[in-house]
């Protein structure tokens, strides 16, 4: 539990064992016992400025059920609301399933705490449903809890992997999937804003209907999910580190990965490159860019600006990924080969056999040099702006994983901890058990035991 003990943490343990059970030690700290009554709680909560000296020091409260039935009565709640925000832990002891409900739901309404919930019992599960998040664990006292919680663990220790590790990697894949996808498809509405705009809300797309329906359905449609299943933005070996999984647990909630500010940011950044694919084409029509001395119309601009926002979408989530396998590579293939497959299939389709007026541009835009070049610009330039915003940011404001993962090799880090641990476990042995280090003695003790054995 010491993971979780950080500046913004606190731990409650709701148990209905008796007062007697509760482990006695200096981390805890006994303020409240069955001996406060209704009169003298008010009085006694008052106190509370005593406990300023405390401020930098872990404090515990340990309460009966009894007495949290006079703490939570109108006239001394508020007091109890201040105790219990100097306090690291409160552990209640005799509390009933009602009472575990009500100390959850006070600390999701007046702390302003999102909360998480474990138990194992049937007595727990009210207090699980009350939480942000339960956590059953499956015992003895049966499948209750098991069944009324949003997560089951078989064994309580796997809290620990739940949280730092499954909780961490699931946060940040739903965070960017989520983020991503509004961007990707913003990219494309803002082109077709822009281009209502340009010809006078004529009604006239740049983007054919089929290449607009497949857009979602299949060309931009692995990636993301690659990117929302299997993101890794630090190893789990450094998350299950004694050291320094607190802190990464810690730094997590201080990293700006899901906000208002991250949403309107993603906004931008896909307003920004639709704005650059979309001005960078129109200018480029000046220049003709088919070798055959046609003029160059709309569907030319029409799969330069597709083609671009198709690249340039593709190639963000790449930048976004800190995590990387064969899956991500083999899907990020399939995207391009089915984008240019199908492009090159479509316009291949006459005229005669579909309202479409794609046909055979493809083919008369790719044998020109100035397609290629101005479609590279179209790519090139929107993504050098990210690369110059996550360098100035990686170099300059990282986050502490991003410090961990460039001070440190994660073999060579583990290897030297595994090491140090190890001289640690032998000067111990050697303390203990001398003799086991010390081949003369071994040899004497090896004697003696084969003479007696005459």
């Amino acid at each position: 539990m010491s993971n979780f003990l950080d500046e913004d943490s606190q731990i409650f343990t709701l148990d209905g064992d008796p007062e007697s059970r509760i482990p006695d030690s200096d981390r805890y700290t006994k303020v409240v016992n069955d001996q406060v009554c209704a009169k003298g709680i008010e009085t006694y909560l008052n106190s509370i400025s005593k406990l300023d000296s405390f401020q930098s020091k872990q404090v515990a409260l340990v309460i009966d059920g009894h007495a949290f039935t006079h703490c939570m009565e109108p006239l001394s709640q508020k007091f109890f609301i201040k105790l219990i925000k100097k306090c690291k832990t409160v552990i209640c002891c005799r509390a009933t399933p009602k009472q575990k409900s009500m100390l959850v739901d006070l600390a999701k309404k007046k702390l302003g705490k999102n909360g998480l919930a474990i138990g194992d019992g049937a007595n727990d599960v009210p207090m699980i449903q009350k939480a942000k998040v339960g956590v059953g664990v499956m015992g003895k006292e049966g499948s209750q809890a098991k069944l009324a919680s949003d997560y089951a663990i078989p064994k309580f220790y796997m809290l620990k992997r739940l949280l730092v590790i499954h909780g961490r990697y699931s946060f940040k894949r739903s965070a960017q999937f989520i983020q991503y996808s509004f961007y990707k498809n913003i990219v494309i509405t803002f082109i077709q804003i822009y281009f209502t705009f340009y010809t006078m809300y004529s009604g006239q797309t740049i983007i054919d209907s089929y290449v607009l329906t497949f857009y979602n359905l299949l060309f931009t449609l692995l990636n993301p999910f690659v990117f929302g299943l299997m993101e890794k933005d630090i190893h789990e070996e450094y998350l299950e580190d004694a050291e320094i999984g607190p802190t990464l647990y810690s730094n997590l909630r201080k990293e700006n990965i899901f906000n208002w500010y991250t949403f309107i940011k993603w906004i931008l950044g896909a307003v920004v490159h639709a704005t650059i694919i979309f001005f960078f084409a129109l200018y480029a029509r000046q220049f003709n860019i088919l070798t055959n001395g046609q003029e160059d119309g709309i569907w030319v601009m029409s799969i330069l600006v597709t083609s671009s926002v198709f690249c340039v979408v593709n190639l963000k989530c790449y930048f976004e990924m800190e995590h990387f396998t064969i899956v991500h590579h083999l899907c990020m293939a399939f995207s391009f080969l089915t984008f240019y497959v199908f492009n090159f299939s479509y316009s291949g389709i006459p005229m005669v056999l579909t309202t479409s007026n794609m046909y055979y541009v493809w083919y008369m835009a790719v044998q020109s040099a100035k397609f290629w070049i101005i479609h590279i610009l179209l790519v090139v330039t929107p993504l050098a702006f990210d690369l110059l915003f996550y360098g100035v940011k990686y170099l300059v404001y990282p986050d502490y994983y991003q410090i961990l993962k460039m001070t440190t090799d994660r073999k060579t880090f583990f290897k030297n901890r595994e090491n140090a641990s190890n001289k640690k476990n032998e000067s111990a042995a050697a303390v203990n058990e001398p003799w086991k280090g010390n081949h003369d003695i071994q040899t004497e003790l090896q004697s003696i035991g084969h003479n007696n054995s005459y």
